[in-house]
């Protein structure tokens, strides 16, 4: 189900703190009614997302602030979750407006900006998000693989075209916009993001959000990982918070899979993926492995979506996801028992599992 590949995604959610010469305080304000009483402003940290200033609402307004070394994500959280994520510039004024998860955007140079790029992409934007939390609620309700691609192959192809398509016009009409480097993975796609990078004036280039720039062009060069190559090691927590080490499982197959609970085509291969390790349970060990989760919301996405194979916490600390030079979300690399990667697939797309199939029946 689901062929598009998901590349590069994750570098629009990673909330690295870069060194700078240029931090500031960054200023928020907001007026939307929808996040309950109280607004969390939250920062990834070494530790995990944490909250860094609590808004409550006075007089109809909510007011906070955060220092931050230099441009990184924003986490906006209150009690019942995450609600969403928009990029944090020091030295500038945010102010929120309309609702979550895509309010409006507008306040000091950079966040008119931001604004501006909002509202030329909210209908595609809004799409998107309706159209995960749709697939979300039949997942839960039990729906099968077959009934997710009756339903939605053809729906996620246009939601998807469309937002490309949005998103390249807009470039193209305001190469100059500063925010411009916060959208371009949304392409998803190697070719459209060479191409949206290559219409970017040298201004922006070259500005505050340089080094989202440069993650996409590392991700761009960097080869993925091959088959034959040998599968990094590495140690993990698992839910009980034992440490739980790769190697230790020479001698059987492993399927590695990279997830999220923010990611929707991580969760859409869910029932596939129950069925196969199902069927292989006798030669097939399968691995979860979180990625950008608070350890809370992997636990909770752990226990929600009934997942019966070992699960283990990826920390920011973790270099994981570079030694795997992981592309997108979901990810899945299928490893022998000599520890050798048999094949690798990005994104979510049921043909990995014919040659899954053929691989693990040969050695029954």
């Amino acid at each position: 189900m689901f062929k598009k590949t998901l590349l590069s995604v994750f570098f629009v959610l990673l909330a690295l703190v870069v060194n700078a010469a240029d931090g500031g305080l960054l200023k928020i304000k907001s007026t939307v009614k929808d996040c309950g009483d109280t607004l969390f402003i939250c920062l990834q940290t070494p530790e995990g997302i944490r909250v860094k200033d609590t808004m409550t609402f006075r007089n109809g307004v909510m007011e906070g602030s955060v220092y931050l070394d230099a441009p990184q994500m924003i986490w906006f959280n209150n009690p019942s979750g995450t609600l969403t994520l928009l990029p944090g510039v020091p030295g500038e004024v945010m102010e929120l407006s309309g609702s979550f998860p895509i309010p409006h955007v507008t306040g000091s140079s950079f966040y008119q900006q931001e604004g501006t790029m909002q509202e030329a992409l909210r209908s595609q934007l809004v799409a998107r998000w309706d159209l995960g939390k749709s697939i979300e609620n039949d997942i839960d309700q039990g729906k099968s693989e077959a009934e997710l691609e009756n339903k939605y192959k053809e729906l996620e192809s246009k939601v998807y075209a469309e937002l490309r398509d949005t998103i390249m016009g807009f470039i193209t009409q305001h190469p100059d916009n500063e925010a411009i480097p916060m959208i371009i993975s949304s392409l998803e796609d190697k070719d459209y993001i060479a191409r949206a990078l290559n219409i970017l004036t040298d201004k922006v280039k070259n500005g505050r959000l340089k080094f989202f720039l440069d993650m996409l062009e590392q991700s761009a060069d960097d080869s993925a990982l091959c088959e034959g190559d040998m599968a990094p090691d590495f140690t993990l927590n698992t839910l009980d918070g034992h440490p739980f080490t790769l190697s230790s499982l020479r001698g059987r197959y492993v399927l590695l899979d990279f997830w999220g609970s923010w990611c929707s085509f991580c969760i859409k291969g869910f029932p596939l993926l129950k069925e196969k390790q199902k069927k292989y349970a006798d030669r097939l060990v399968v691995v979860g492995v979180d990625c950008q989760d608070t350890e809370d919301k992997w636990r909770d996405a752990v226990k929600k979506y009934h997942l019966p194979w070992l699960q283990v916490y990826n920390p920011i600390t973790s270099s994981v996801l570079s030694d795997y030079k992981l592309q997108g979300f979901p990810t899945m690399v299928l490893i022998d028992p000599d520890g050798r990667i048999m094949k690798v697939l990005v994104g979510e797309n049921p043909d990995f599992y014919n040659d899954f199939d053929s691989i693990l029946t040969k050695k029954s």
